[in-house]
């Protein structure tokens, strides 16, 4: 893959946030897909997109449940509060 940077407007870019969110995929993923469908460039691999294939999400070690919604801005919070409790 090849990084692409975009410019969107603020609406549109929340509006796709909360459609990634809502379909439990990144918001790369939502364009990948948006993209692929619109261009008629088949189906994307959806297991590629999928929760369970990003790293975060899929090593139970390191990560359990559901993304807290505040994990970008407070991610030390969330490593590290655990371990100063042990």
């Amino acid at each position: 893959m090849q990084r692409t940077t975009i410019m969107l407007p603020s609406k549109l870019k929340l509006q796709a946030r909360r459609q990634a969110r809502k379909r439990g995929v990144s918001l790369s993923a939502l364009v990948r897909e948006s993209l692929a469908s619109t261009l008629g460039a088949g189906e994307v691999d959806k297991r590629k997109s999928s929760r369970a294939s990003d790293s975060l999400f899929a090593d139970e070690a390191v990560f359990i449940g559901d993304a807290p919604i505040d994990l970008s801005l407070n991610h030390d919070r969330y490593l590290y509060e655990e371990l100063d409790r042990q």
